[in-house]
């Protein structure tokens, strides 16, 4: 008996046909209609029953099958209509199964509503001009697409759901989600796709080489981009996400001991996230890292506006379980952050219980970023804000018009103590406060230089932490508020400063002291300030508490009293070189600790005095007299 092929319509129609037995095999020129795109070539199974019939195989009439022979198969081929309309979902399933099997599946141009689709093996999906779409509200949470085994590549797709209109909306449908497969997931790349609405775009879990570039979010009202249960090597690239409810890019995988290690985000775009959803939650800023502990992450040359709670917040907490753990070796470099409101634009913070040792995130660069803040109210509102991390490097950042320039709070690791911080060639400007040190805890092994710092009520303040071995050196530190009660104003303000070393600044207070070191402040604060030059509209220098050594500085100040260092009881070993001349003699000549330069009575030739109350806690030497300036 010869064998032949033949031609049919519509596979939709070879159930109806009583073919032939010596028919080998057909080719169909379209699913439902002609031209659909649906057509095929099928060949006969041999030894093949209707109840065998695998995903994408036709059965004729009397029960013979006949399997789809595609190199590349198409999702039309498998009943899937595309017109946005018709539940697509058992279609895509069987042409999905059908895919991995040959290795690749591809949507032709359409709409395919479609919901709670499963891959179980590799498959590479790609779709020029067709748009997944589930646009359902309420139900349960339900993944539009899972991967449950294998890995997947997406290409050239659209994904839409349905827009979160307000809190009565119940969306449920994650677009992508990567389980917890074991093994991990070996592969995921995103190309070219777009993301709209539903509730979050893609949930990845522990997979392994993940590569998402070319992609744009907008307005999920979860986040574009979860990361959790300890991805590593992911590379994000030329992402835009715009409105998200969350972050833009979150993880969220802090109770987890699980590392992700190796991720880069870079040259994005992110705007107005963490606006769209409501509800307050600690993961609304642009990029919301919360992790137990990974290494080698990067988020550099990208652009962030508007992101409700700042634009870069990396968390770490107290799942760290092995020595050594902790969040290290992370780069954040060449952002151009506007932020609004009083978040802080780049937040390094500890969340959760206490670790059980001295444990934290540690090896941070922060470089060459512009920050700025707009609608301030807050010092929280800060450039950076930092807790308990350690071996920060802060390098070449331009930060305008926050409430505090930069924020340090040591709080949150089991000792409450940031070690090894670096702050240098940064540019602070507009702030209230310039660099801020709060809570308790302390700082170790501090420099800050080559700064320009300039704020309106302090340049530097350290207030609350304990500092030990700090050097301020070669900064421009500038207060320039003039307030109604200058006592509470200064450039630099440090209390429990324990070895500090303030060499060769430029410090100038327009509207208080040039060093306040506050009454009250620890006893055991003290250090060396040498080769600053130092003005102030009020007393210069202002001792509280602690032990100083001054050595030839150039003050001077416009105070009534002509007063250029006040004690008020603190222990200063001094050699002083001053210029200029006191407008008057000081009322408080006499007092305690005081340093003046006035007139005599009797000439009017310019000298100094001392006067120490019966203390022995003064040794002055070279005190310059000269004209005023």
């Amino acid at each position: 008996m010869a064998v032949k092929y033949v031609t049919i319509p519509t596979a939709s129609t070879v159930e109806k046909v009583a073919l032939a037995a010596d028919v080998a095999g057909f080719a169909t020129l379209g699913y439902h209609a002609l031209g659909d795109g649906g057509g095929g070539v099928y060949e006969r199974v041999e030894k093949g029953s209707a109840d065998k019939a695998a995903p994408g195989d036709l059965v004729a009439k009397n029960g013979t099958v006949y399997a789809l022979k595609e190199l590349r198969p198409n999702a039309r081929q498998f009943g899937a209509r595309g017109d946005g309309k018709s539940d697509d979902s058992a279609a895509l399933q069987a042409a999905i199964d059908a895919g991995v099997k040959a290795g690749a599946l591809h949507l032709p141009p359409g709409r395919y509503k479609a919901c709670g689709l499963e891959i179980k093996g590799d498959l590479t999906l790609t779709g020029e001009g067709a748009t997944l779409v589930w646009d359902a509200t309420g139900g349960e949470p339900a993944d539009m697409i899972k991967v449950a085994k294998g890995g997947l590549a997406l290409r050239h797709l659209i994904f839409e759901g349905a827009i979160y209109q307000g809190a009565a909306d119940a969306i449920s449908t994650t677009f992508l989600r990567v389980s917890d497969p074991s093994p991990r997931t070996p592969f995921l790349s995103i190309f070219d796709c777009c993301f709209v609405g539903g509730l979050n775009a893609c949930v990845i879990g522990a997979a392994e080489d993940v590569l998402i570039e070319n992609v744009r979010f907008e307005r999920q009202k979860g986040a574009g981009i979860t990361l959790y249960r300890g991805p590593r090597s992911v590379i994000i690239r030329n992402m835009t996400a715009v409105e998200t409810g969350d972050a833009a890019i979150a993880g969220n995988y802090k109770a987890e001991k699980r590392s992700m290690d190796r991720l880069t985000i870079t040259d994005f775009t992110l705007e107005r996230c963490g606006h769209l959803n409501p509800e307050p939650k600690r993961w609304q800023s642009g990029v919301t890292l919360a992790a137990a502990s990974g290494a080698n992450w990067q988020i550099s040359n990208g652009t962030i506006i508007d992101c409700q709670g700042g634009a870069v917040d990396i968390q770490t907490g107290a799942a760290i379980q092995e020595e050594g753990e902790a969040v290290e070796n992370v780069i954040i470099s060449n952002l151009n952050i506007e932020q609004p409101g009083n978040s802080a634009a780049i937040k390094l913070s500890w969340v959760s219980a206490r670790a059980p040792e001295a444990r934290m995130g540690r090896r941070v660069l922060i470089a060459n970023n512009i920050l700025r803040h707009r609608d301030v109210e807050s010092r929280t509102g800060a450039g950076i804000a930092l807790a308990a991390w350690g071996e920060v490097q802060i390098v070449g950042n331009l930060i305008e018009n926050p409430g505090a320039g930069m924020r340090i709070r040591p709080s949150g690791s089991s000792d409450d103590t940031i070690r090894g911080l670096s702050i240098k060639n940064n540019r602070f400007t507009g702030a209230m406060v310039g660099i801020e040190v709060t809570s308790d805890g302390a700082l170790e092994d501090v420099r800050i230089s080559g700064n320009e710092i300039r704020a309106g009520r302090n340049a530097i303040l350290f207030d609350g932490a304990v500092m030990r071995r700090v050097q301020i050196d070669n900064n421009q530190i500038e207060q320039v508020d003039r307030p109604s009660n200058l006592e509470y104003y200064a450039a630099l303000q440090m209390a429990n400063v324990d070895g500090l070393l303030l060499l060769a600044n430029r410090i100038d207070a327009l509207g208080g002291s040039a060093i306040l070191i506050p009454e009250g402040t620890s006893p055991k604060s003290g250090g060396s300030i040498a080769y600053n030059v130092i003005t102030s509209a009020f007393v210069p220098c202002r001792f509280g508490a602690g032990r100083w050594q001054l050595a030839m500085n150039d003050i001077s100040g416009t105070s009534d009293d002509g007063s250029y260092i006040a004690t008020d009881g603190a222990k200063v070993y001094a050699t002083f070189t001053f210029r200029g001349i006191a407008p008057k003699r000081p009322e408080a000549f006499g007092a305690r600790g005081d340093i003046f330069i006035g007139h005599a009575a009797s000439a009017q030739q310019p000298f100094g005095w001392l006067s120490d109350g019966n203390s022995e806690e003064w040794i002055a030497t070279d005190i310059e007299m000269g004209p005023a300036r």
